[in-house]
Parts: structure tokens; C-alpha cells; sequence
């Protein structure tokens, strides 16, 4: 293992890093109970690399696991790290001011982390049981498939969503207003 710089990796350095080779994804799996199939939805951050340095200096940083892509002949041996939801939006915070491409990716995250409302459980149902009412779950799937969407678009399409949002914010700004509420990204030009 390499040990990183004393100082860690710069947050611009890593932000850029992760602007060319991460994604932030929300994973659905479909959960089991005695009353039927539940959907849980799962915030994760993930970068794809074939120099293992860099993620072991990640991983000493930020934590999260790192483990080994299936080898391919013909292509360079490659690891993935990875990070869970609570453990993702820190990382995010910290890299966030400096986010070009993947900044639309972090906005949906972060929209994600909100805490969510469970419904009241009955006395004696352990905690772990609490279930999430129906509308919470419609607005994390709303979510997962805007990054989707997003995962969609080419670099040049995601700057352009980039720069309209910087616009739409200087003009609220600059107009008085205070920015609040909701963004909504254009697939297109």
C-alpha cells in the first residue's frame, strides 16, 4: 500500500479525479418482508481505476472498500472503491465546490440524503421494521431514475446543464431572490 502525502489529497485534485473516473449512483434492490416485497434504495459513490495507489489513498482518506474487477485478457488489471450512503455524502460535501461534470450527480444526492419521514410504527416493532410511506419511496425512485438520465449524457450535455443552472442561479441572485426549491436538468442542449 502507498501511504498519501501527510496532508491527504487535495479536495480540487480529488474532485477532479472523481469529475473524469467516479459516479454516484443510487442502487434499488427489492427487500423481502412477511407482507410482501419492499423496495430499499441505497446511495453509493464509486470510482473504477486501474492504479490501485490512488484508491488506496482515497480509501485512507475517506474510508470505503476497494476490491478487485474480474480481469479481462487484453486489458489492464483494474480495482474499484466504493463508499456507502452516509459515508458518500461527506465525501461529497468535501469535493463538492470543486465538482464540474458530476456536480448535477451530487445536487441529486444530496436532494437523496434528505432525512426521510417513516410511518409511525405500532409499540413494540423494532426500529429496523419502520417502513417508508409510499410517497417517500415514489421521490426516491423519482430520484434514481433522474441519475439515470444524468448517467446518460455526454460530458459536453452535462456541462451545458452545468453552466444553464450557474445561469438560472446568477440571474436569481443578481435579481434579488433568494435560490430555493427544486433544479431540474435538461437532457438535451
Amino acid at each position: 500500500m502507498v501511504e498519501p502525502p501527510s496532508n491527504g489529497l487535495s479536495p480540487e485534485y480529488v474532485a477532479g479525479f472523481f469529475d473524469g473516473e467516479g459516479t454516484v449512483g443510487i442502487g434499488l434492490s427489492m427487500d423481502a418482508t412477511k407482507s410482501g416485497w419492499r423496495p430499499r434504495h441505497t446511495l453509493y459513490v464509486r470510482i473504477g481505476h486501474t492504479n490501485l495507489a490512488i484508491l488506496e489513498m482515497l480509501k485512507h482518506q475517506f474510508g470505503g472498500s476497494i476490491r478487485a474487477y474480474k480481469f479481462k485478457p487484453g486489458h489492464a488489471p483494474a480495482w474499484g472503491w466504493a463508499l456507502g450512503p452516509a459515508d458518500s455524502i461527506n465525501f461529497l460535501r468535501t469535493i463538492c465546490p470543486f465538482l464540474v461534470i458530476k456536480a448535477p450527480e451530487a445536487d441529486l444526492a444530496f436532494e437523496f440524503s434528505k432525512p426521510a419521514r417513516f410511518d409511525k410504527r405500532p409499540v413494540g416493532m423494532p426500529r429496523r421494521n419502520r417502513r417508508l410511506p409510499a410517497a417517500s419511496i415514489e421521490e426516491r425512485e423519482r430520484l434514481r431514475v433522474q441519475l439515470v438520465k444524468l448517467h446518460g449524457l455526454s460530458g459536453a450535455a452535462r456541462f451545458r446543464s452545468l453552466a444553464s443552472r450557474q445561469c438560472i442561479a446568477q440571474t436569481t441572485r443578481t435579481s434579488g431572490g433568494s435560490i430555493s426549491g427544486t433544479m431540474s436538468y435538461r437532457a438535451g442542449p
